[in-house]
């Protein structure tokens, strides 16, 4: 019966994390399962809510609310303290990075990004403003928005500042594209 699956899905679930760490403690909440939205809308109130470390594991529990808790853990990234993903292969637990994907940048600004992109390695603020014949001022503030978006990653050396894409950064590039 479908009580008796879930049941066994909260064991799988609280059995798994034992074995990572005996300490955690795992709260169970339903989730309508059979409402796309409002599932969605439950599990944003749920990490928004939640006054405590919140961990997600995306490799255990029932599919038919892994897409709405992805959807919510996507929409409030800085919420979750980690997230986890639980391979059925070879039994591993690995930490896996949420990409900061919300938020819209301006064009000039996903422009900036693409050629961030392009460089296979660090690239410095005055080479990207020649690159995009562009003043280090201007490229200087996109560099900023980018940041703040999690889209990039800088770093000084000495006084030089390099920046490199980020996972979220590559994501943003592609929505922009499509």
């Amino acid at each position: 019966s479908e009580d008796n699956r879930a049941a066994e899905a909260i064991d799988d679930i609280k059995r798994m994390i034992r074995q990572i760490n005996p300490d955690v403690t795992v709260d169970i909440c339903e989730i309508t399962h059979n409402n796309f939205p409002v599932a969605v809308l439950e599990c944003s109130d749920l990490i928004t809510e939640i006054e405590y470390r919140l961990i997600v594991n995306f490799g255990v529990g029932p599919r038919d609310v892994y897409l709405p808790v992805a959807t919510a853990v996507l929409t409030h990234p800085d919420a979750v303290s980690k997230a986890l993903q639980f391979s059925d292969l070879d039994g591993s637990v690995q930490e896996i990075p949420i990409p900061r994907i919300t938020g819209s940048l301006p064009d000039q600004i996903i422009v900036t990004l693409n050629a961030i992109i392009a460089q296979d390695d660090r690239i410095g603020i005055p080479e990207l403003a020649d690159q995009l014949d562009k003043s280090k001022s201007t490229v200087s503030r996109h560099i900023q928005e980018l940041e703040k978006h999690d889209a990039i990653k800088a770093e000084m050396h000495g006084k030089a500042k390099t920046v490199q894409a980020t996972f979220s950064g590559k994501l943003r590039a592609k929505m922009a594209r499509s």
